[in-house]
């Protein structure tokens, strides 16, 4: 007999995302109540694989067919399917994306806000469609969602995968959270070169070059937490002025970010708020989602749910 659970997994380059559904109450801020039932989310590493294979067995998974969505979804198939005695059905991963999207904005409370450090999380009303999203994975895509239509607007290479993998290569970091953790200890201004470092103290202390000051002193005696925020600050800036210019491109006022090199984390979300109110002077609004990177495993759920 079938298990009453449905399941689906977006498995991306670095965290495998699993989403699915029965009828017990919510059991995290996450959970959510749909006319379908209770989503329940889990995510893992998808270099571990057997976790996420384990996670399932032990939640009776014994489904005909599970969706994935992501890279995972061709690279992972034959051991999913193998191990679960299923067929992977692979699901597209924008449209997953989208899907998963519309149904948070529509399904969860307060699903939106705003961040900066200095004036702390906002909640938002959702604007309504069209928006831009800004799903930051290992590299970067800008998707225009639309009521019956998605596109890509475009994206960058440089993403968090880059910023992790300079941090290991530099620092030797093995992970995004000791990338965190290391930034709070950190002061940027001691490794970017500043406009008041080129022209003088009458100058402000706006950001020239990342990583400047390293490439002009003949010293190797820099902080490894200063190289890291320095890192973090570089990738978020190049990020948010990308999105900015495409909300002038796509004629809108804001853009939401989502994606696992956000994940909830104040110091990336604040970089990112910063560089949209820089470029835009103010005009463009960063939006952040409560269930953040969950998107896709949410979206390939649905399509079980609709058949």
């Amino acid at each position: 007999m079938e298990n009453s659970r449905k399941f689906a997994i977006d498995i991306g380059g670095t965290l495998a995302k699993v989403a699915y559904l029965d009828q017990d109450e919510p059991a995290s801020d996450l959970d959510f109540r749909t006319s379908y039932g209770t989503i329940h989310l889990a995510v893992f590493q998808s270099r571990d694989i057997d976790q996420t294979i384990g996670f399932l067995k032990n939640l009776g998974f014994n489904s005909k067919e599970l969706p994935v969505t992501g890279g995972g979804a061709y690279k992972f198939s034959s051991e999913l399917e193998r191990e679960l005695h299923t067929t992977v059905i692979k699901v597209d991963e924008i449209q997953s994306l989208n899907a998963g999207f519309s149904e948070v904005l529509k399904e969860v409370p307060e699903p939106a806000y705003t961040f900066s450090i200095e004036r702390g999380k906002q909640s938002v009303v959702p604007r309504p469609l069209p928006s831009l999203l800004c799903n930051i994975g290992s590299g970067v895509s800008i998707i225009k969602l639309e009521e019956e239509r998605i596109s890509r607007v475009t994206g960058t290479c440089l993403g968090g995968g880059t910023c992790l993998g300079l941090a290991t290569a530099i620092l030797g970091i093995e992970s995004y959270e000791e990338l965190l953790e290391l930034c709070q200890h950190g002061n940027a201004n001691n490794t970017d070169l500043l406009m008041s470092d080129i022209y003088g103290s009458g100058y402000p202390d706006t950001l020239a070059v990342s990583l400047g000051k390293i490439a002009m002193k003949d010293t190797n005696e820099f902080q490894r937490a200063d190289i890291a925020k320095s890192l973090l600050n570089m990738v978020g800036y190049n990020i948010g002025q990308i999105a900015y210019l495409a909300t002038k491109l796509e004629k809108t006022d804001h853009v939401y970010f989502a994606g696992n090199f956000i994940r909830g984390y104040e110091y990336t979300m604040d970089r990112i708020n910063y560089s949209v109110e820089y470029w835009s002077q103010g005009k463009t609004t960063a939006l952040f989602l409560k269930h953040d990177g969950y998107f896709g495993a949410l979206g390939a759920l649905l399509k079980v749910l609709n058949q």
